[in-house]
């Protein structure tokens, strides 16, 4: 076998000073105008500006405006540019030292396997955001939005989890930036199907009101309410506590007491008025089984359909604190909730009725008096 040893290779007309340099050991350099390029380093990583690449490729340079590389596909006439940004840019609300992904047609993300979690936004080494693969009960995919502190930590079928914690760190901020607050600003617009819901609205600079949709044209069979104060006087208004509230500790590890709470227990509403849509919801003693479950510890669902190897690595990583536990299968109670602002009819009405019988027991002294 024969072999030819050489320290350069250049080209052979012009000025001969562009080529591929071999002079250095392990190192394969490509030379433009006497000046290198490129190189493949011995640890197999490749190099274009820079004589040290740390990656399989990496891209450097000084430039103010910005260094990156580009991936164009003639076939489809799709392109993709990834550049770091130098001191010098200002355009389009970005700043030097940050990365931007540019390309004039639409920037899809995403895996095509089946894993729950697709894509994570990391911060300071640990998930801050992501993308996340749902499948519903009727084995449709539909995708999470997972933000903000601990929301990882939950499979939760919901459209947006926002994590936040105590007063440190807000689960979620709405702002309007409009300074003519004697305006109403909607802050939250709540729709279902095309339909109108709700909002929540800034009445001012410092209020804001929470509105169901309540207009006339949306409404049908309207009649006056035929109950009131034989439907109250069997309500029956609660004190309690709430279960989950004991043994809580404040940050200087005192003991926080478990504050009683005015209110009614939903059951007991749904039995005394039968007819209200919306005042009462769920039902009595509903329960839901779960499979491969994570628990926290105080024994509530953070998440299902997670493996038990998957929830091993999921704690070696922090994502699931030490003090969680998983079980195989778990009965989770499904709880009743109430809108209590769904009484204020009712209310009205027996208000309404003791008025009446008031004023009429008025007139009748009236009369009695004047006798």
């Amino acid at each position: 076998m024969s072999k030819i040893e050489v320290d350069e290779i250049v080209n052979q007309t012009g000025d001969n000073d562009s080529g591929v340099d071999l002079s250095t050991n392990d190192v394969v350099a490509v030379k433009i105008a006497g000046s290198e390029k490129a190189r493949m380093h011995s640890t197999g990583n490749f190099g274009i500006g820079t004589t040290s690449p740390r990656m399989p490729l990496t891209v450097a340079g000084d430039n103010s405006t910005s260094i990156g590389i580009g991936v164009d596909n003639t076939s489809g006439g799709g392109t993709l540019d990834i550049v770091a940004l130098g001191s010098g840019y200002s355009a389009h609300g970005a700043s030097a030292g940050e990365i931007w992904f540019y390309s004039p047609d639409n920037i899809l993300m995403g895996s095509a396997t089946s894993q729950n979690i697709d894509i994570k936004l990391l911060a300071s080494g640990a998930k801050r955001a992501g993308l996340r693969r749902f499948v519903t009960t009727g084995s449709t995919n539909v995708w999470c939005w997972d933000v903000g502190w601990n929301a990882w930590t939950t499979t939760r079928g919901v459209g947006l989890t926002v994590g936040g914690h105590r007063y440190y760190h807000a689960c979620m901020e709405v702002e309007d930036h409009d300074s003519a607050t004697s305006y109403n600003g909607t802050l939250i617009q709540f729709r279902r199907n095309g339909n109108d819901c709700g909002n929540i609205l800034s009445t001012g600079a410092t209020s804001v009101t929470y509105n169901t949709s309540s207009d006339y044209r949306i409404k049908q069979d309207i009649e006056d309410l035929d109950i009131g104060i034989d439907v109250v006087k069997k309500l029956k208004p609660r004190k309690f506590k709430f279960k989950s509230e004991e043994n809580q500790q404040n940050d200087d590890g005192q003991d926080v007491p478990n504050q009683t709470v005015h209110g009614f227990i939903a059951h007991e509403v749904q039995e005394t008025i039968t007819d209200s849509k919306g005042l009462v919801n769920g039902t009595k003693d509903e329960t839901k089984d779960l499979t491969n479950v994570v628990l926290n510890k105080d024994g509530n669902v953070l998440s299902d359909n997670i493996t038990e190897e998957e929830w091993k690595k999921k704690v070696a990583d922090k994502t699931y604190s030490a003090d969680t536990t998983w079980k195989a299968s778990h009965t989770k109670i499904v709880t009743q909730s109430m809108d209590y602002g769904k009484l204020t009819p009712l209310l009205t009405k027996a208000l309404q009725e003791a008025i009446a019988k008031i004023e009429a027991l008025e007139a009748r002294i009236t009369a009695l008096e004047g006798a």
